[in-house]
């Protein structure tokens, strides 16, 4: 039986707060690039009436220093886990390559959040498939990144539930990415909350529905989202693209938000540092 592909499609601009004007366009474009998308479901069975499931989640494309990698939720793994335990033929993709997740985990903790896959002999048209922005793994021009300030602009990329191009009869989803800028509400030691409106993750016109099918491992879709923000001072106004942060959930209490796990939690050849540990930045 045919698998779900993932397809990769143009950047949509209506969700853009662009506080920086043209450069705010520019790192939009700049965060797509370092963005994947992440499905597992089960194709429908043609002789069968059923209805498939398929779930969508994000994942920053991040180079360390000795592995090119997968940085996103450990929850969205284990929702896969959970889903195939109760029905086998659920299958895990990065983009369109089919793989076995746990096989390729570098590192994982559970109390952060966070899991780390390597995808680097994974060849980059499985990965993606963008005609007009190429996926392109961020190399971090230092590490780790600066601490997030209140009120820091950040952007954030990911690949929502809301998307148009679903083609479920053909197996085969148009991930479209949607960057959305946002700006730094707080900061703790692992963590930082960014202002974020689900109204402006995704617009779907009126006439549009979201096939059964699709489903989101949480969040529409935006669990594992890569945040990014850029240097000043250093390549002009626009700054270098640093990685920041991945979108673990939605703070509560009804309050527009999302909260992120610091990149800061994170080594320099991509392992994680525990809570309590000594970081060996």
């Amino acid at each position: 039986m045919e698998t779900v592909e993932g397809r990769a499609g143009p950047v949509s601009t209506q969700p853009f707060k662009d506080p920086a004007g043209i450069a705010g366009g520019f790192i939009a474009r700049q965060a797509y690039a370092h963005a994947l998308s992440l499905l597992f479901g089960f194709a429908k069975d043609p002789a069968a009436e059923e209805v498939p499931e398929i779930y969508i989640a994000s994942a920053g494309f991040i180079e360390f220093q000795d592995a090119t990698c997968a940085v996103t939720c450990y929850h969205v793994l284990k929702n896969f886990w959970a889903k195939r335990a109760a029905e086998p033929r659920f299958k895990f993709q990065i983009g369109s390559f089919v793989c076995e997740p746990r096989d390729r985990l570098r590192d994982w903790d559970e109390a952060l959040d966070l899991a780390i896959i390597d995808v680097g002999d994974i060849p980059i048209d499985r990965l993606s498939n963008r005609d007009d922005n190429p996926a392109q793994a961020l190399r971090p021009s230092r590490w780790p990144s600066d601490p997030m300030k209140p009120n820091d602009f950040v952007v954030l990329c990911g690949f929502p539930i809301g998307t148009r191009e679903v083609y479920v009869d053909e197996r085969r989803i148009g991930s479209v990415a949607f960057p959305v800028i946002e700006h730094v509400m707080d900061v703790d030691e692992s963590s930082f909350t960014i202002s974020f409106s689900r109204d402006e993750w995704v617009s779907i016109p009126s006439d549009t529905t979201v096939p059964d099918a699709i489903r989101a491992a949480d969040l529409n879709g935006l669990s594992g989202s890569p945040v990014f923000s850029g240097m000043r001072n250093i390549a002009g106004p626009i700054g270098v693209m640093e990685f920041v942060g991945t979108v673990l959930s939605e703070i509560p209490f009804g309050v527009s938000g999302v909260r992120v796990r610091s990149s800061r939690c994170l080594t320099a050849d991509g392992h994680i540092v525990r809570e309590g540990a000594t970081s060996n930045y």
